[in-house]
């Protein structure tokens, strides 16, 4: 009995190259989130070292006679006000390209928006700040600020979005109220009503944050940008935003309460 061995010719061996792995919906969004924080991160670089360099540098160049105090202050007040005017048409610029393939123009908005943002925490650092608890102040506030950032962030990620419908009214409500009792209070005048007031709206405002964060998630998971800077800028620009505006109240706070005790 004749036994046959079937060879396979190679020519009838297809062998498929450059297949990409299928990956999941999970492993998409955290690509994708992914860019998002990097752009992030490359905005809140920007505005820091813009922010705290140049108030430096004006004056390392007033202490050492290059530069005029009344020169410095001229020079800085237009650089505020260029920065001003250059922050609108960026915002624009951010959201019209969100879904459009211009990455270079996108790209520049992005950066002239957080080095005119860079300006104006420069003028808050320079006359808000204490003198001598420069440094101090501001590291505390961005430690408090990041660790909120991140806590919203991770609350906003363990949402559902049934669960946003239901927060969403919740908020107006919150909203008006708050409203409302500072307009009565803007009448009664009383300090108690001003700080629970002003301490709700922070509270009002971090679950916002949350909702953004989940917002921004969802667009990493339904829509993706694998091939979209534009709209990795977006959602960036839309958490960059947030974060300032954390920093700048906690900023408040720690102010308010280190003056306290000195």
């Amino acid at each position: 009995m004749e036994h046959y061995e079937f060879t396979p010719d190679q020519n009838d061996v297809k062998v498929e190259k450059n297949v990409k792995p299928i990956q999941t919906k999970k492993q998409v969004a955290s690509l994708n989130m992914a860019k998002v924080y990097l752009w992030l991160a490359l905005g809140l670089l920007i505005t820091g070292l813009v922010s705290l360099g140049l108030p430096e540098l004006f004056l390392a160049l007033i202490d050492n006679g290059s530069l005029a105090a009344e020169t410095a202050d001229t020079i800085y007040t237009a650089l505020l006000i260029v920065s001003i005017i250059a922050m609108i048409p960026s915002m624009i610029i951010i959201s019209v390209q969100a879904f459009r393939k211009n990455i270079v123009l996108d790209t520049i908005s992005y950066i002239i928006y957080t080095v005119a943002m860079g300006v104006l925490l420069g003028i808050v650092f320079v006359g808000f700040v204490e003198p001598g608890q420069g440094l101090w102040t501001i590291g505390l506030t961005f430690l408090i600020t990041s660790a909120s950032f991140a806590l919203m962030g991770l609350l906003g990620s363990l949402m559902k979005n049934s669960t946003v419908g239901i927060i969403l009214p919740v908020l107006s409500t919150f909203l008006i109220g708050c409203i409302t009792l500072s307009l009565v209070n803007f009448f009664i005048g009383s300090a108690m009503i001003y700080w629970i007031v002003d301490f709700v709206l922070f509270a009002l405002m971090l679950l916002t944050i949350a909702i953004d964060f989940r917002s921004v998630r969802n667009v990493a998971e339904n829509l993706g940008f694998e091939n979209s800077t534009n709209l990795a800028i977006y959602c960036a620009y839309q958490l960059y935003v947030d974060f300032i505006w954390i920093f700048l109240r906690v900023l408040l706070y720690v102010t308010l309460f280190s003056s306290r005790r000195s």
